[in-house]
């Protein structure tokens, strides 16, 4: 004996627009469906649909190109730092000597460095 095939129901776009409607009124899905006698998936599906209809990238691409509206680009590379100047340039004085030959002689900067749980704050004293 073979199992005959269901036909699934068909919902005209009217019908499933005030379904929509109703929903948006402050309605559950399933109640709204018991009532029009349709599937509860069914319906959610149609509300998912309208909401991304209402506000896909189509709606607003359709938007910006009536409206003329351009989306900005990206911010171009700046060169923040002048090289040209005739300003003096510091002396390198370590000259990548990180050991020196006395105590107080170099100094470095403050660092911190984080961990998950602590903070270790090296400060670089002189050697």
């Amino acid at each position: 004996m073979k199992a005959e095939k269901v036909k699934r129901a068909s919902y005209t776009l009217e019908y499933r627009l005030e379904a929509v409607r109703l929903v948006h009124g402050g309605q559950s899905c399933a109640a709204i469906a018991k009532v029009l006698g349709m599937p509860s998936q069914t319906l959610e599906n149609s509300v998912r649909q309208a909401a991304k209809s209402e506000y896909g990238w189509p709606r607003v691409w359709r938007l910006m190109k009536e409206h003329d509206i351009k989306a900005r680009g990206k911010h171009k590379f700046i060169v923040t730092t002048n090289s040209t100047h005739s300003l003096p340039i510091a002396p390198n004085l370590l000259s990548r000597n990180f050991r020196p030959d006395a105590p107080n002689r170099v100094w470095t900067k403050r660092h911190r460095l984080y961990s998950n749980r602590w903070w270790l704050i090296v400060s670089g004293g002189g050697s």
